[in-house]
């Protein structure tokens, strides 16, 4: 459960000292959580803003979480933004909603909407103008876009019966460490509950796949223990081998071993009788010899199912991570589903180098950039997706740049982005205007005989585009090491 509002305003009475200290660091080492490091009086501290579904809150961190190892956009747009002394952190109107200002060559805020499922991080310049946000933007009533203003939420209605869960303060705890270690519990527990669901769901798919082996080998069993009867055919067929005639399906002989009552011997209509003899003792040999490896095998799988069958109540009963951690180690197969170390698992092979740069706009949104003619071809038929905006100098050789519409449309300034970077990349200076397509990446085809990166396009609209160095200098672009590293 989210932090309440009055739990949150209790919070920041503890936190009122953190008012004036300098910004060293912004983490984001999850989509839901920000980190700011701040240098105190006291030393240095890592305040929390976490946005999760489940536990929206406040408080200071003992020890900083590792950081992925490819950088969030957000994460990366607070860097270069957020400068100086905090000068005031305060709650919203006695609601869940809470406000950093820094103060440096500029201020900017951060508004921190603590709100549970629909909760989001704000980074707004001097004007209350948004730059960023630390989810993707849902559909919501405000218009929260990036560059238009922000709007606050609507001020909350009198609460009624407002349940406080740390109300009483213990002499070595404050309020916020209270907090801090009620959330780290509740974490932690529901880590280990999403860790028993797994391995109890590879639990049941392994037993899933055992019952279709058993299935299996019991009708290959049925099937080797007929074996009797194909070296029967095969007897039938030697002793009136003279008198069957070719390409047949079957044939009815008398049987010496039976009273010489009629059987129905099959026979395959491409071969020869003699053929057809040795092939029914060739599967005689065949069945006969499997019996004992098919039951020694249906045994195994048997036992395997009870072994599983058996570990399901102990999987419920564990009680913390080590336990159940052992519980796999103990049960190879139940690990390799878990750990994800079976068939169609990734490869530990270095990741594949990626054909574009990679540059993120101060509202937040990714624009990529071909490398080469080959590059730009990767990325437009192989990275990118049909309905992701496709941006090029018209009428000119140059890098393909696609913008990614998986959060939403780019709108116009995000457009005039990309096709500056487009005329930067086809070799155009600063202060030279072009005209610059762009189109979706659904209508681009190649060129049947063309060089690399050579297409063909349509559904096109334009706009004129002046290289403006300033523009360029607002975008972050991310060096090779960066975008190749995969996040762990």
């Amino acid at each position: 459960m989210s932090l309440s509002y009055l739990e949150i305003q209790h919070v920041l009475q503890d936190l009122a000292p953190l008012q004036g200290s300098l910004l060293r660091d912004v983490y984001q080492p999850t989509r839901t959580e920000l980190i700011l490091s701040l240098r105190t009086h006291s030393g240095n501290r890592l305040l929390l803003l976490s946005v999760h579904p489940t536990f929206s809150r406040l408080h200071l961190l003992d020890r900083r979480p590792s950081n992925p190892a490819k950088p969030h956009p957000f994460q990366m747009l607070c860097r270069k933004a957020l400068r100086g002394r905090m000068d005031s952190l305060e709650q919203v109107n006695r609601d869940r909603v809470v406000r950093c200002t820094f103060h440096g060559e500029a201020t900017h805020t951060v508004v921190a909407e603590l709100t549970g499922r629909h909760g989001n991080i704000f980074l707004l310049d001097a004007n209350d103008r948004i730059l960023g946000t630390l989810r993707p933007l849902r559909a919501d009533r405000r218009n929260l876009a990036a560059g238009s203003p922000y709007v606050p939420l609507p001020t909350p209605r009198a609460p009624v019966n407002v349940t406080e869960r740390f109300s009483t303060r213990s002499e070595t705890l404050s309020y916020q460490e209270a907090v801090a270690g009620h959330y780290e519990t509740a974490i932690a527990q529901q880590a280990l509950e999403a860790l028993r669901t797994r391995i109890q769901a590879a639990v049941r798919k392994e037993l899933k796949r055992l019952t279709r082996r058993a299935s299996d080998l019991e009708s290959d069993l049925a099937k080797a223990e007929q074996a009797e009867q194909y070296r029967r055919y095969g007897d039938v067929l030697q002793i009136h081998l003279p008198r069957i005639p070719r390409g047949r399906s079957f044939v009815v002989l008398p049987d010496p071993f039976e009273e010489n009552q009629p059987l129905e011997v099959p026979l395959d209509p491409e071969l020869d009788p003699l053929a057809n003899m040795r092939r029914h003792y060739r599967r005689y040999k065949k069945y006969n010899a499997s019996i004992p490896f098919v039951l020694q095998r249906l045994e195994e799988v048997e036992a395997r199912s009870r072994e599983l069958i058996s570990l399901m109540p102990r999987l419920e009963a564990a009680r913390d991570e080590h336990e159940l951690q052992q519980l796999v180690t103990r049960h190879r197969v139940v690990r390799t589903h878990v750990e994800g170390r079976g068939r169609g698992a990734k490869s530990s092979r270095p990741p594949r180098r990626l054909p574009h740069h990679r540059y993120v706009t101060p509202a937040g949104r990714e624009i990529w950039v071909g490398k080469s003619g080959r590059d730009n071809e990767r990325l437009t038929f192989q990275v990118a997706r049909g309905n992701d905006f496709w941006v090029h100098v018209l009428g000119r050789p140059g890098a393909h740049v696609v913008i990614p519409c998986r959060p939403a449309l780019p709108d116009l300034e995000t457009l005039l982005d990309a096709g500056m970077l487009a005329l930067r990349h086809s070799g155009r200076g600063a202060g030279e205007k072009a005209e610059v397509c762009y189109t979706r990446v659904k209508h681009v085809r190649k060129i049947p005989g063309g060089a690399p990166g050579q297409v063909t396009f349509s559904q096109e609209k334009s706009l004129m585009v002046t290289v403006d160095a300033a523009r360029l200098a607002r975008l972050t672009r991310f060096d090779e090491q960066e975008i190749e590293c995969r996040p762990s």
